[in-house]
This record gives C-alpha cells, structure tokens and sequence, in this order.
C-alpha cells in the first residue's frame, strides 16, 4: 500500500480494466478508497490539481480518499480536485 502523497503507481499508458471497458462504449467509477496516488511529483499536493489519476486510468468518474478514512491529509478527492 503506498503512502498517502505517494505519486501514482500506474502508468496512465497501461491498460486497466476501466480503460478497455471505456473502449468498448461503458463508462466506470472508481468510489473510495484509491491507495495509487495522485500525480507525478514525489509528494502529492492536495492544494493543486490531481493528475494523473484515476481519470487518466479511463475512469470517468472519481470519489474518495487517498488510501484510508481519517489518513493525514484528511481530505476527499472528486474527479482532480480535493472536495469541499
């Protein structure tokens, strides 16, 4: 499990689940806890916009928290931006 700054882990060029699904026409969300970082620096800030992420993963929509509830950075993530 990475840490809650950790950069993300997968390349955006890779295929994923949610990217074939997105070739094919289905549209998919990722609701949650996400534990893949955010981003390409070696800390994420959560003060500027999350990218790459799950969006360039080829999901369409995101809601939930870098890896746990109540994890230090103490925020919510929709789509690229901290929510609220």
């Amino acid at each position: 499990v990475l840490n809650t700054y950790a950069p993300l882990h997968i390349e955006p060029t890779r295929l994923t689940l949610a990217s074939m699904l997105k070739r094919k026409g289905y549209t998919a969300a990722a609701i949650g806890k996400w534990h893949l970082g955010y981003g390409t620096a070696p800390k994420a800030d959560f003060t500027q916009e999350l990218k790459p992420g799950p969006l360039e993963l080829g999901f369409d929509y995101h809601f939930g928290v870098p890896s746990n509830h109540g994890d230090v950075s103490g925020v919510f993530v929709e789509n690229r931006k901290v929510w609220g």
